[in-house]
């Protein structure tokens, strides 16, 4: 297995560790969503350039926080209170049902 590969897999590991201690018992369902969405890559962009980070946050709640979306702690800290006050809906791909 070649080194970058491991390095990887342990970023994702840590990511996912964040993840469950912010979703607790939807851990799995976040884990799944947040895959669906940038494969957990904490550097991904999408929706031409209108969603950023992890769990994908789109530009509509940017103005939320003032720390860097592409920060996995920071994505996934808007992603639990975006969640909480307006459910997965917010998410394309639990809408859609391909997560």
């Amino acid at each position: 297995m070649r080194v970058q590969t491991i390095l990887d897999d342990v970023k994702k590991t840590n990511i996912k560790k964040i993840i469950c201690e912010r979703f607790k018992n939807e851990c799995s369902l976040a884990i799944k969503v947040f895959t669906a969405e940038s494969g957990l890559n904490p550097k991904a962009v999408g929706d031409s350039g209108k969603s950023i980070g992890l769990a994908q946050i789109n530009y509509v709640h940017w103005k939320k926080v003032t720390c860097d979306l592409f920060e996995p702690t920071c994505n996934i800290d808007l992603a639990k209170r975006i969640r909480d006050s307006s459910g997965w809906g917010a998410w394309t791909v639990y809408k859609l049902g391909i997560y």
